[in-house]
């Protein structure tokens, strides 16, 4: 999927599944949330109010069992229906605007990441629940550990903590 030129990192979404998975994840790493995805977009879509913009500009960033168990792009049309049944919450990048990335280094992150294939680890899914990873496994990735290599990437979380530790 090509992406268009002026482009930021807009949102962070948060989904509660319904599937059996889904909840077998919420219970694991006792949250609500069973995934997390990243929003890019214009950077004139980005208010505090997401509902009220022009989410037809909008790309999901991802790592998902579906659609092709990978780390992939697809329209956010295209993520809510694949979501159509679970509860979806998006919330604005809070970040300093010095330090948002241009659209080209953005990029750049992204496509580093492009089309791994989905976590095969499940002894590395299973030790983030208790943050208890000990090295960095980049071959392939779960969706809460590429939102956090992304957002180290760009120097908006530090990289202290591996990002095979992070959990929705």
């Amino acid at each position: 999927m090509e992406l268009p030129d002026n482009l930021a990192l807009g949102y962070i979404v948060l989904v509660d599944g319904q599937k059996l998975i889904n909840n077998i994840i919420e219970l694991g790493t006792v949250s609500r949330w069973s995934h997390v995805a990243m929003v890019l977009c214009n950077p004139n879509d980005i208010t505090q109010n997401p509902s009220a913009t022009n989410q037809r500009s909008w790309y999901c960033f991802e790592s998902n069992i579906t659609p092709g168990d990978d780390v992939h792009i697809i329209t956010w049309k295209d993520f809510m229906s694949f979501e159509n049944n679970s509860s979806v919450v998006v919330r604005p990048f809070q970040y300093e605007p010095n330090k948002m990335a241009n659209s080209e280094f953005l990029k750049a992150v992204v496509n580093k990441y492009l089309n791994r294939p989905y976590e095969t680890d499940t002894s590395e899914l299973i030790l983030s629940s208790f943050r208890a990873n000990d090295r960095e496994n980049l071959k392939s990735l779960f969706c809460s550990e590429l939102v956090a290599l992304v957002l180290q990437d760009l120097g908006l979380l530090p990289n202290e903590k591996l990002a095979d530790n992070y959990v929705p």
